[in-house]
């Protein structure tokens, strides 16, 4: 019997690029959907990384709380052109 995987094999990744010079900091955008502010994050390999920890796809604030805790600092950008998407 085959067993059962509990991850997303299309966001496994290889090798994750290390960026110099901007370790600790995170950036995230501002959608506002029906009334509802959600936060997005800008780059695509810190957003699988989260997602691949919490399962969702937008920032909590508590899960934003907790990031600052840890030490990152999250910096606020203007969200992307539509149709450009998270680079």
């Amino acid at each position: 019997m085959a067993q059962k995987k509990f991850y997303r094999t299309d966001l496994v990744r290889p090798e994750m690029p290390k960026i110099e010079g901007s370790q600790g900091i995170i950036r995230y955008y501002r959608k506002n959907a029906y009334g509802v502010d959600r936060m997005y994050l800008a780059d695509k390999f810190v957003a699988a990384a989260v997602y691949d920890l919490t399962g969702i796809k937008t920032l909590l604030p508590m899960a934003k709380e907790a990031l600052e805790t840890l030490g990152f600092d999250l910096v606020g950008v203007l969200a992307p052109a539509k149709g450009e998407g998270s680079k």
